[in-house]
């Protein structure tokens, strides 16, 4: 069901969801690409490894992380996948679109109050007019109003988690992403079937 799996204090694979194959933090490499061309430096040119790993998001594949009770953490018993795992897998698998949507829509309508905090911060860093660090730059990366489009250019999905424990039968699924306005904490966003529980940091997801 889950295809090859590790134990890493609980099991580890792969997923694949090309419903968020489209979303990947493009706005940092557009506003290095215009620094670069501000200061007439050469493009950067991305690693092997950078390349396989795009080829691998643009097919659809993310780390996947089923997580473990947290008495195994400490005797590595390697407890199997739960049935409400088995369960919900499935239906992430057959509802993607359906958990996709949600997804986005729980995270645009969280978006104004992480734009307003990070620009809070960053517009005193950027100006109109700086060589450096214009506000067109700020703009790209943190814009003031999102579309689901624009979304696409700003985060990236990192890992879903599939918890152990459930509610109601139906065990939470998170999802961790990259983003443009939190580099260092980056966003969560946990779900029960294709309900959005919560949207913050990354670690809302696990």
């Amino acid at each position: 069901l889950f295809g090859e799996l590790k134990w890493d204090y609980g099991w580890s694979g792969e997923i694949r969801l090309p419903y968020f194959s489209t979303f990947d933090e493009r706005a940092f490499e557009i506003v290095d690409q215009r620094c670069r061309e501000r200061h007439k430096r050469p493009l950067r040119q991305r690693t092997p490894r950078e390349i396989n790993e795009m080829r691998h998001r643009n097919n659809g594949w993310f780390h996947l992380h089923l997580l473990s009770d947290d008495s195994v953490l400490f005797n590595d018993s390697k407890e199997r996948p739960s049935a409400e795992q088995e369960q919900v897998f499935r239906f992430l698998i057959e509802n993607e679109t359906r958990v996709g949507n949600a997804v986005v829509e729980g995270v645009i309508e969280a978006y104004p109050a992480f734009c307003e905090v990070c620009r809070e911060v960053e517009e005193q860093y950027y100006k109109k007019g700086s060589p450096i660090a214009p506000i067109e730059d700020l703009d790209e990366i943190v814009p003031r109003k999102i579309t689901r489009k624009k979304l696409q250019d700003l985060i990236q999905l990192v890992t879903v988690y599939i918890h152990r424990s459930h509610l109601q039968e139906f065990a939470r699924v998170g999802f961790s992403f990259h983003c443009t306005w939190d580099e260092e904490h980056g966003l969560g966003v946990l779900t029960q079937k294709d309900n959005v529980v919560e949207v913050g940091q990354m670690d809302i997801a696990f």
